[in-house]
């Protein structure tokens, strides 16, 4: 059984008013997973914030437990994790890094809508749906998926630390393996 319920409603904007530009799809090798900060149901107010934000600050996608809504083609720059911001795809989720892992599973649309997403992207553009460690990250010469949390320790150009420790990881994993196979 496929589980449609999840896929969508996808909606189209707000655009994220600051993006770093374009670029080429050879050069995407990341899904960075990050937490809005926000509440669970909290989309439209993210993408809004997104949109008219005076800091410079972007992502793809926002997703909550009913919607995703997709802020800049994959092919734009975000700026939401540096250095992972040229080759990286954003994915915002709505929650909090001091979520416990119960609090994460308590919000399945988000993590299973998200799951979705990243999975598209894993076949879209051939990134292994594989969480990356701080040293495959640090080295470079593997893609895969890795949180802001990851980026910050491995590169220090940031102290964020979301999705944060009670985030599913392993849990998500498996959701974007099951859904990557579902899509063939």
């Amino acid at each position: 059984m496929r589980d449609s319920r999840h896929r969508k409603p996808v909606v189209f904007g707000p655009r994220c008013k600051w993006d770093g530009g374009n670029r080429r799809a050879t050069t995407i090798r990341y899904v960075v997973i990050h937490s809005a900060e926000s509440p669970s149901d909290a989309a439209q107010g993210v993408a809004n914030y997104g949109a008219r934000t005076t800091t410079k600050v972007s992502w793809h996608v926002v997703v909550d437990d009913n919607m995703l809504i997709r802020q800049l083609p994959d092919l734009a720059v975000a700026w939401a994790a540096p250095p992972l911001n040229t080759n990286g795809l954003q994915i915002e989720m709505c929650g909090r890094a001091s979520y416990s892992k119960i609090e994460w599973y308590r919000h399945q649309g988000t993590l299973k809508r998200a799951a979705w997403q990243v999975a598209k992207w894993c076949k879209t553009y051939k990134i292994p749906a594989r969480r990356l460690s701080d040293s495959a990250l640090d080295e470079g010469e593997e893609p895969g998926i890795v949180t802001h949390a990851q980026v910050s320790r491995v590169f220090k150009k940031s102290n964020h630390t979301d999705p944060g420790a009670g985030f599913p990881m392993r849990y998500f994993m498996f959701l974007v393996q099951r859904r990557l196979r579902w899509l063939g």
